[in-house]
């Protein structure tokens, strides 16, 4: 399974905690795959991500009651998004 499959299938905390462990995993084994490499610069895509994504026409999102797997979608967006 891709870590993007595993991130739409996150649908509890045990899901959250093992897709995170596999988000590290991932920035270790595929450096070239991310858009960054340092954590400031990736907290700062991942906010970026969240300030822009409530206007996209895909956004499907209810920003005042997220779940798992929406969470799980920030940490993965942070990784591809800039």
């Amino acid at each position: 399974m891709s870590l993007y499959e595993e991130m739409q299938n996150v649908r509890n905390q045990k899901d959250f905690i093992l897709f995170l462990n596999h988000l590290s995993q991932d920035a270790e084994q595929h450096p070239q795959e991310w858009e960054t490499l340092s954590v400031p610069e990736y907290l700062e895509h991942v906010s970026a991500w969240v300030a822009d994504y409530p206007a996209s026409p895909a956004n499907r999102i209810d920003w005042n009651h997220p779940d798992w797997n929406t969470i799980a979608l920030l940490f993965y967006m942070g990784k591809i998004y800039e």
